[in-house]
């Protein structure tokens, strides 16, 4: 018997029902009391940034339209709850169609090669037939924006007076692109950046299922290493698993963040430790020479600046309210060490240090000498004197006026 092909991680540990879905609970958890309740629209509109679950939320709801288990028109009883209802028992022959793709009764449509009226009018057509086999006919449309005007308006009419049959799913990245007639006509559901804690957790969750595959690929994951491919995800899970596939096809067993840095050409974050390190330690001299050091490593200034400015944003975070480690991707022992470098620095002064370099890392931008730009910011940091709020010259200025006074 042939050994089975592999698979990307990102379709081999694709969520099959809403409870898998991570960070959308206020979209599944709310879809599946309507489902459960048996009430059913006609038009969803699944809304939010790329690699989120939108189109997986998709599927899952397709799936529990016409999974054999129950009707879904009808409030679901005790027992079918008991049983995991609304979502699809993944077991019948309609719920496995419908995950391999085969279903004759779910229509998948790319809304960026099937923008044209010819396309929607086919669509029309093929959909005022009842299903093959399930109770449904579902038409999901990814990237619905990019449907053209006419398109759009040939659509319009089965949203207005569709068939009891019909459900569609439209899924986008830009809803304000959509017609008002067509968004008014759908129910909508936001879904949100998945936060880098749980994006971590997820990572490690397919580590550990890998690993327990006979067939997967076994390797372990760090923390940091889950982490970094979390941050650099920037809330997209289906990017972070991307990514953690990317890193496991190197064939190392042990998955590192050095490891993950190394794949993904990311550089490494002791070099923004120790240049921190010298700036807030209020050293011109050693910031200098940490700036130069970096540059004979082959960083680029530009790349420079931007890990410099994520840094002291995370010292700063940590600074403002140091139980908000959810907001800084990092090991405890490197929020300790967050925490220790801005010890000294109030936060209006850490404040000053980001806008420094936020000028520098635009003057950068367009500059021939970038590395000049950086430079001078970094000695100007490193040269920063601690400020004083308003409170504290009053405070000060009644203080001298009292002893003057006694005087």
């Amino acid at each position: 018997m042939p050994a089975a092909e592999p698979r990307a991680l990102a379709l081999k540990y694709r969520p099959q029902v809403f409870a898998d879905v991570v960070g959308q609970e206020h979209v599944t958890e709310v879809i599946g009391r309507a489902l459960a309740a048996g009430r059913v629209a006609h038009a969803y509109l699944l809304t939010g940034p790329r690699g989120v679950g939108k189109t997986t939320t998709a599927r899952i709801l397709a799936k529990s339209l016409n999974c054999e288990r129950r009707d879904p028109r009808r409030p679901a009883t005790a027992s079918e709850k008991a049983e995991g209802a609304p979502d699809p028992c993944n077991r019948c022959p309609s719920c496995r169609d419908i995950t391999s793709g085969v279903s004759m009764d779910v229509s998948e449509i790319d809304g960026a090669s099937n923008r044209g009226i010819a396309d929607v009018q086919m669509l029309r057509e093929k959909v005022r037939f009842t299903p093959a086999g399930g109770r449904f006919r579902v038409v999901i449309i990814d990237e619905v924006h990019q449907l053209s005007g006419d398109a759009f308006a040939a659509l319009l009419k089965t949203l207005e007076e569709p068939p009891p049959h019909l459900a569609f799913v439209f899924a986008t990245t830009d809803p304000l692109k959509l017609p008002d007639t067509i968004r008014s006509r759908c129910q909508r559901y936001d879904f949100a950046r998945v936060p880098i804690r749980k994006v971590a957790e997820r990572l490690r969750h397919v580590a550990e299922r890998e690993a327990a595959d006979p067939a997967g690929v076994h390797f372990t994951l760090d923390e940091g290493a889950a982490l970094v491919l979390a941050r650099q995800s920037e809330g997209s899970l289906r990017d972070a698993v991307s990514g953690l596939d990317q890193v496991v096809s190197t064939g190392e067993t042990h998955v590192t963040e050095e490891l993950v840095r190394s794949v993904l050409g990311l550089p490494d974050h002791q070099v923004f430790f120790q240049l921190a390190e010298t700036v807030l330690g209020r050293d011109p001299a050693a910031s200098l020479r940490a700036i130069h050091q970096a540059f004979a490593a082959g960083l680029d200034p530009r790349d420079l600046a931007e890990g410099l400015g994520e840094h002291l944003r995370n010292v700063l975070v940590l600074k403002t309210d140091p139980s908000a480690t959810e907001l800084v991707a990092a090991s405890q022992e490197d929020i300790e060490r967050y925490r220790r470098q801005g010890a000294d620095w109030s936060g209006p002064d850490l404040l000053r240090l980001l806008r420094l370099l936020a000028d520098a890392t635009a003057a950068m931008r367009d500059s021939a000498q970038p590395l000049l730009h950086l430079e001078a910011a970094v000695l100007q940091m490193a040269s920063l004197e601690p400020g004083r709020t308003l409170g504290e010259v009053l405070r000060r200025l009644r203080e001298l006026e009292a002893r003057l006074g006694a005087d």
